[in-house]
This record gives C-alpha cells, sequence and structure tokens, in this order.
C-alpha cells in the first residue's frame, strides 16, 4: 500500500512539474530548462585530481555526457564567513589540460574549465560543494551567528554568480558531532572540535538562508539555482545532528554518503556500501546499509524523490582477516587482527593503500585502492578472489593466503543501486569520485559511470538544457581608416568593474570580468570584402555568411581586462567605406583555443 501511494504522489509530481515547465514557456521566462528525467547522475570530482597522484586527471577527460551534476570539492572557509581555496592553484592558477591557457590566466583553472565542459555537454549542471571531511570545523561557529552567517550566505551567492554555477552543495561532516582533528591522515583536517547540540536548529538556518539568497539572485540573472547537501548515512549521525522534515523542504535533493560504512575503523570484515543489509552482520541491527538507511530517512519524513544514494569508487580494505566457516563466502564478517601500523606507527586493522602512507598526508592504513587501479592490487596479492554476496548485492575481495579483505563497488552492484532507485523512486546515485573511475575505451574514466547512467537512464543520450549564458558589460565602436587601402578600425570596450575586495571573490569575478580568448562574428556585407587589417586582427575568414574574426591566434587578445581596450583593423575591399555597413558585430568567449564558444553577446548594432 505504502509503495503504490508512493508511486501515485511521483506521478502526480511529474504532471505538476510538466505543467510548471510548460506555463514558464508561454510567459517566455528565461531559465534554464528542466530535464525530462526525474533522476541524477551526481559526481564529486576532488580539485586533487589535477596532481600526480591522481594520474594528472583533468576536466576535459570526464565523461560529463554520462552525468547530470558535477560538484567540485572543496570550497573552504573560516570562522568569520569569508571563503578560502584548499588548493587555490588548482582552483584558478593551474591550466588543467585546456588549449592555450597560460598559469595564472583569467581562463585558468578549475572553475573555468567546468565552464566548457557544461558548453560541450548542455546535459551537465556543475556545482561547488562547500566543507567536506576535512574543512567543517568552522560550520558550529559560522551558523551560530546571525551576522556571520549572513555574510557566508552572501558569499556563497556571490561565488556562485561570479563562476557560473548552477548549484550549491554544503557537505557539513557532521552537525552536531565532536571530533578532533586527525593530523595523521591530513595535516590540514580541521575536525569538528566545536560541534554543539544547536548546530541541528543552526544547519537549518543556514540552508533557509541560502535557499532564500541564491533564489532571489537567481531570479535577478534569469537561471535556477539548486540547493544540495551531503548527510550521513549513520543513523545516530542523523538523529542527533539533522530536522530531517525541515531538511527537506529546504533542499532540492540530498546526496546520502552511503560508503565508508566500514572500514579499518571496525574490529571485523564488511561491506562499506552495500545496497542490502546482511543480517550476518555482526553490526547489522547499526542499519549501515543503503535499503536501511533510506527506509530510516523515509520514516523520519524524507521525500523518497530527493534522496541520492552512495556509490563508492574506491576500496576500503582490512589486512588480515580471519577465513571462518562459509566456504562460498570466506573472510565475509570475520574478525580482523592488528598487525599493520598506521604511519604514526599505530597499530591498526587497515591493509596498506595504492598510495604510500606519509603523516600528515594519507597517513592510515585503509586499504584505499582507485577502482582504476584493481589490477595493480591483484598484482601485489595475487591469490585475491572476487566473491558477491548476492543478499547485500555487494562484491568483495579476500586471499586466503594473507587475510587481506577488500570492500566495494563494481558494474554489477552499481547497476543494482540504479534498479533500486528506480524501483523505489529515488533521485538518483552520487559517487565519490570521478578520478578514481576506470578507463574503457578511451581517456575518459567512465566504467562505473556509465554503469550508473546506463542503468539509471538507458543508453540514449541524455536531456540537453538551454543554459542561460551571464551577459559582460563590453561594448565596441566603429571608424573608417585610410591608410595602405581604407578599412574598419574595431575597438573593444571591457566596460565592467571589480568590485570585490575579498581575495577569493576578487579572483573570480576578476576572472568573470575578463574578456577571454574572444571571436568576433560580423554579417556579410555584399559591397565590399572584408579581410585582415593588421597583424592585431588574427585569424579572419568567412564562414556561413559571417566575417569571422577569431582573435585568440593574437597573444594580446588573450583576454581583454575589466576597463580595457582591445583596437584592431579590417581592411576593406572597396575604395571607400561606409560604418553602415557593420550592422552588428557578436562576440563569443572561450575557455581554451578549442573550447566551446559560450556567452555570446551583441557588442556592436543590433
Amino acid at each position: 500500500m505504502l509503495k503504490s501511494k508512493s508511486k501515485a504522489l511521483w506521478t502526480g509530481l511529474l504532471i505538476i512539474s510538466s505543467l510548471i515547465v510548460a506555463w514558464m514557456c508561454s510567459q517566455n521566462v528565461q531559465t534554464v530548462q528542466a530535464t525530462s528525467s526525474p533522476y541524477r547522475n551526481v559526481m564529486y570530482y576532488g580539485d586533487w585530481s589535477i596532481w600526480g597522484g591522481q594520474g594528472n586527471f583533468y576536466p576535459k577527460d570526464i565523461p560529463a555526457d554520462q552525468l547530470t551534476h558535477l560538484n567540485y570539492a572543496f570550497l573552504d572557509f573560516d570562522s568569520q564567513g569569508n571563503l578560502k581555496f584548499t588548493d587555490k592553484d588548482a582552483a584558478t592558477g593551474a591550466p588543467v589540460g585546456q588549449e592555450g591557457v597560460q598559469w595564472n590566466s583569467a581562463s585558468a583553472g578549475l572553475f573555468n574549465a567546468f565552464q566548457d565542459l557544461r558548453a560541450k555537454n548542455p546535459n551537465l549542471k556543475i556545482g561547488v560543494s562547500i566543507g567536506g571531511w576535512s574543512k567543517s570545523g568552522d560550520f558550529s561557529t559560522v551558523a551560530a551567528d546571525p551576522a556571520i552567517r549572513a555574510k557566508f550566505v552572501k558569499n556563497i551567492a556571490s561565488f556562485i554568480k561570479y563562476t557560473d554555477l548552477d548549484f550549491v552543495d554544503i557537505d557539513w561532516e557532521y552537525p552536531a558531532a565532536v571530533r578532533q582533528p586527525d593530523k595523521v591522515d591530513n595535516t590540514n583536517d580541521e575536525g569538528t572540535p566545536n560541534a554543539k547540540a544547536a548546530d541541528k536548529q543552526n544547519y537549518i538556518k543556514l540552508l533557509q538562508e541560502i535557499r532564500k539568497e541564491i533564489d532571489s539572485q537567481g531570479q535577478k540573472l534569469g537561471k535556477t539555482y539548486e540547493l544540495s547537501v551531503a548527510l550521513p548515512a549513520a543513523q545516530s549521525k542523523l538523529k542527533n545532528g539533522i530536522d530531517v522534515p525541515q531538511l527537506f523542504k529546504v533542499i532540492d535533493f540530498a546526496n546520502v554518503m552511503t560508503y565508508d560504512l566500514n572500514g579499518a575503523w571496525t574490529p571485523n570484515s564488511a561491506h562499506q556500501t552495500a545496497l542490502y543489509g546482511n543480517p550476518k552482520d555482526p553490526d547489522y541491527a547499526s542499519g549501515l546499509s543503503i535499503d536501511q538507511t533510506v527506509k530510516y530517512l523515509e520514516k523520519q519524513g524524507a521525500p523518497s524523490q530527493k534522496l541520492v544514494i552512495g556509490a563508492a569508487f574506491y576500496s576500503r580494505g582490512w589486512n588480515k582477516v580471519a577465513a571462518g566457516t562459509d566456504a562460498s563466502h570466506p573472510g565475509l564478517f570475520q574478525p580482523a587482527t592488528k598487525n599493520n601500523k598506521d604511519a604514526d606507527q599505530t597499530l591498526t586493522y587497515g591493509a596498506e593503500n595504492y598510495s604510500p602512507k606519509k603523516a600528515g598526508d594519507g597517513g592510515r592504513a585503509g586499504g584505499v585502492w582507485p577502482y582504476r587501479n584493481f589490477a595493480d592490487l591483484k598484482t601485489k596479492t595475487p591469490d585475491l578472489k572476487e566473491y558477491w554476496d548476492d543478499v547485500a548485492k555487494a562484491p568483495y575481495m579476500y586471499s586466503q593466503k594473507t587475510g587481506e579483505f577488500y570492500t566495494y563497488d563494481n558494474p554489477r552492484s552499481v547497476g543494482y543501486k540504479a534498479a533500486y532507485v528506480k524501483e523505489h523512486h529515488l533521485g538518483g546515485v552520487i559517487s565519490w569520485m570521478q578520478s578514481q573511475d576506470k578507463e574503457t575505451t578511451s581517456t575518459k574514466r567512465d566504467a562505473l559511470t556509465k554503469a550508473i547512467k546506463n542503468g539509471l537512464f538507458g543508453t540514449s543520450a541524455l536531456p540537453a538544457r538551454k543554459l542561460a549564458a551571464p551577459q559582460a558589460k563590453i561594448t565596441a565602436t566603429v571608424v573608417p581608416y585610410k591608410e595602405n587601402g581604407a578599412g574598419y578600425e574595431i575597438t573593444i570596450h571591457n566596460q565592467a568593474q571589480v568590485q570585490e575586495t575579498d581575495e577569493v571573490l576578487k579572483m573570480v569575478e576578476t576572472a568573470a570580468a575578463t574578456v577571454k580568448l574572444p571571436k568576433l562574428y560580423l554579417p556579410v556585407n555584399g559591397s565590399e570584402t572584408l579581410s585582415k587589417g593588421d597583424y592585431r586582427a588574427g585569424d579572419v575568414t568567412v564562414k556561413d555568411g559571417q566575417v569571422v574574426v577569431d582573435l585568440a591566434s593574437v597573444y594580446d587578445a588573450h583576454e581583454i581586462e575589466p576597463g580595457a581596450t582591445y583596437t584592431f583593423r579590417l581592411k576593406s575591399s572597396a575604395k571607400e567605406v561606409d560604418v553602415k555597413r557593420i550592422s552588428k558585430i557578436t562576440l563569443a568567449q572561450r575557455f581554451a583555443k578549442n573550447g566551446a564558444e559560450q556567452q555570446q553577446q551583441t557588442i556592436y548594432g543590433k
């Protein structure tokens, strides 16, 4: 009965959604068009992915055609509500594999590369995740103070405006849960030492104010922002820190972190991201499975269509686990032995990681191996054999010789998760994280990503959205010239001004206000032919009735800073020129030489 009611409610919501979209179209509201599917394939991308530890994995190699949401992880902040980059070079400085982009240019960094990726894949929404496991230490202080909270909210809204994002993800790990910093794992870990019971109420206040602010900003900019959160799966943390009914009145969806449910911190082996709980698990009553978590949240008042369940693109592992007596499932739910050491030389149950242990930077032995490196793991431990727990719908690997045990997701298990989403009318699947997926037939790391996408949507292409491009403050002037012939001298005026003084906001505002790799289009006039008049015009061609001036071929024109101008000449075939023949100039910008053209706008004429 409950299931049929849920299905009827879901059908009704889809009908209402369709009617709203139809009304908006009839009113010519300039906004992002909704996708036709109720599901989300949400992916996290860590800003450290661009470096050697993740194989220099750049945004251009993300299988973006398989995703609906791409989440930048993470943006930090301080106790006064000021935003901070966890890696400034990754965020705004590095070229990140974008052709023709220089270090520390206005086109550099991941946020620009994300915008380029979205322009090429209009099925994709891009957003930023604020906080995270190691950067949640200031949430309690910020959320508790009305003035600081208001400042924080304003800063978030400004940030997503300048970076042209589609959504905000608040990743507070976790409200009302005290945790001391783990400096062995991460020297920059803040922990949550100031967490308090009042976090539960203040968390909702923070989200309500973010919702109000971004909705207001979205109306002004002609776009619709989404607000999501990352939620713990542990029922104790949900009970103590999350007001579930109030939360789901505010947010668009919740990314439930149904991974890391078990690991080297537990004294026996178990699944870290099982779909169903297995009663043979000694800790079964704690509800550490997707199905148990979903049922708990729904019982607390969470609407099923806003629940996005988690998939793990990496393993968790124990170093020595007893085989047990179940020959079909050796090592599963069996006691482990502390026979390994973390970087601080304390004993641990955990197996060695793919990356070497280093105090202050991944110094815990947790058996963490990216899915793409499982072949290396099997080379290290050749007798590892994969097993399948059909109750939990989860795989694991176990070595009879060493006792190593690894729990993870594979294409089969994420396929079951996608089917579960559809059967129970959930919101989709969230995955951590993209750089850990395995290449298939290209540089794209997409083995698990594609399995989730196909499970949710089938093999057809994801529906595209009409993107609402921001309009920059740019104009142009045209004057005739006579020098070695006749032609037109065109000057581009970047009239934008940078207002922000805060370091992070000033950097992203400056990047947004800078004209990047410009390309101009002028309608062909039958009275004359236009060609390159000086080197500053770059490459000039004629295509589809347009004179195309590609200024990206001129180094000096790569960027036109706020308040600056750029002048070039087009030579005319006519003996006498008339500026009235230049009826219109359209400007397109790019984030790389081979990037998609975006932010097209008329800067001269009509």
